[in-house]
């Protein structure tokens, strides 16, 4: 057993190795600032290493030099470090160097008598923002783990996922809060659960509930440290459950009822479903049809349910007719077909039937925009707040492409005239959109991640086309 001080020697100069380790293997994991430093001499070594000396050298208690690596890691890394083995190879390390020499004695003692003063347990980890665990789900996985279910944390950005705070608090779960812009649900997730077997030692299975995989880095880091884990996904109306070890898989019929809105929110999300389509389709005006599709797409639950709850004698355009003040219809001459669009703040468009057939206020009434043009391009000043997710942004983005190459599909156009075109139509850069989301400032990018579509490289410009459906 070492003393203090031989302890914090090595503590500093294991991670010392570790930084310099990444920068020679893996650079793009330090943080932009930290690239330039010279981490193979031997100055940058002994400065390094006797700071982290000195700093916790100031504190007597072991667990706070665990809580003072972990900073300076976070400091000097990015998260993909944390979803690496050589972060759960690092903290392993500083964990034997840190316990105390009466915990060392005691767990001899303990193995000598085969007597264990702790039953082992299973951990949940949830990322609420890529798969929702009610408690009928929750009791399946219990009865999937062999160890009683001790320890349950949930991530995600309470803020956008209205009150399943509440009832996971209520079901004894710890919450931990992503800011969005920052650090993702899973990326977040996969830092602290690298670290599962050193702040819970007893910890024998753990579930990782996501569908991300990003977090199979996770799923192997826990594996080669000796624990079951259980990748837990969501499948249709399914939960699969599968077995990283042996590959067994059990499955969960799930048929979840969708919860019921309000009228108000059932309004809301109408808009929101037109709003997405006329991204999609680069068109103010929507088929009135098209609309119950899209919406039962979007929201697990179709329109005629919702209106036999809070209309029953009423169809979707007596609603839409009813909310003139959100909604426009129109009927092309000589065609059955009617359009539906939403009412935008700053539009610059102007209202045909300004006469005698103007309606009456108070009176439902159609507001009829003119001209129309049912494939007409998104106009500027459309509602910036209506992009409130990755899927919106992308549905945006698409259409941008579709619009500058209309007049030769398939074509290759600069990224950066994308970008143009949405400052211009929504009045914000698009890297704030996208950061602020949590995709990054690299447009090219975020363009790699869409499968409808293609980038290239011309010399130092990239260039992106719509992929070949």
């Amino acid at each position: 057993m070492m003393n203090n001080s031989a302890a914090i020697d090595s503590i500093s100069e294991y991670v010392y190795q570790t930084i310099l380790t990444t920068y020679q293997q893996h650079p793009d994991w330090l943080r932009e600032k930290l690239r330039k430093y010279p981490w193979g001499t031997a100055d940058l070594q002994v400065k390094f290493t006797s700071r982290l000396t000195a700093e916790l050298s100031q504190f007597a208690e072991r667990e706070i030099w665990r809580q003072k690596v972990l900073q300076v890691l976070q400091n000097s890394l990015l998260p993909s470090f944390f979803i690496s083995s050589d972060f759960g190879d690092l903290m392993a390390q500083i964990q034997l160097l840190t316990r105390r020499e009466s915990e060392i004695v005691a767990e001899k003692s303990d193995r000598s008598l085969n007597v264990s003063k702790e039953s082992a347990i299973a951990i949940l980890l949830l990322d609420v923002e890529n798969l929702y665990l009610n408690a009928e789900v929750e009791k399946f996985l219990v009865s999937v783990c062999r160890h009683p279910l001790q320890i349950k944390i949930a991530f995600g950005n309470w803020r956008n996922l209205g009150k399943k705070d509440l009832d996971l608090h209520g079901r004894s779960y710890e919450l931990i809060h992503v800011p969005i812009g920052k650090d993702s649900a899973d990326v977040k997730m996969a830092t602290v659960g690298s670290s599962i077997f050193i702040h819970y030692p007893t910890a024998k299975e753990v579930l990782v509930c996501s569908s991300d995989s990003v977090l199979t880095h996770l799923c192997n880091t826990l594996q080669t440290h000796g624990l079951t884990v259980y990748s837990v996904r969501r499948q249709a109306d399914n939960i699969i459950v599968s077995n990283n070890r042996t590959g067994e898989t059990q499955t969960h019929i799930c048929k979840v009822a969708p919860e019921v809105p309000s009228l108000k929110e059932f309004i809301g999300q109408l808009k929101d479903t037109i709003r997405l389509e006329q991204a999609r389709s680069g068109s103010i005006w929507i088929p009135l049809a098209k609309i119950p599709e899209f919406f039962n797409t979007k929201y697990e639950v179709t329109i005629n349910q919702l209106l036999s709850i809070h209309c029953p004698d009423k169809q979707l355009i007596d609603l839409i007719r009813e909310h003139s003040t959100d909604f426009a219809s129109h009927q092309l001459p000589n065609n059955p077909e009617t359009y539906i669009t939403v009412f935008q703040t700053n539009r610059s468009r102007s209202t045909a039937n300004n006469s005698s057939n103007q309606p009456t206020q108070g009176k439902a009434k159609e507001a009829t925009l003119s001209p129309i043009d049912p494939n007409e391009k998104i106009p500027q000043g459309v509602d910036l707040a209506a992009i409130d997710s990755p899927e919106k942004l992308q549905a945006v983005l698409i259409a941008i492409v579709k619009y500058l190459t209309a007049k030769s599909p398939g074509s290759y156009i600069n990224i950066s005239n994308v970008g143009t075109e949405f400052t211009k139509q929504y009045k914000q850069p698009i890297t704030k959109v996208t950061s602020n989301l949590g995709l990054g400032k690299r447009l090219p990018k975020v363009f790699e991640s869409y499968q409808d579509c293609k980038i290239k490289k011309v010399g130092d410009v990239y260039e992106v086309a719509i992929a070949d459906m």
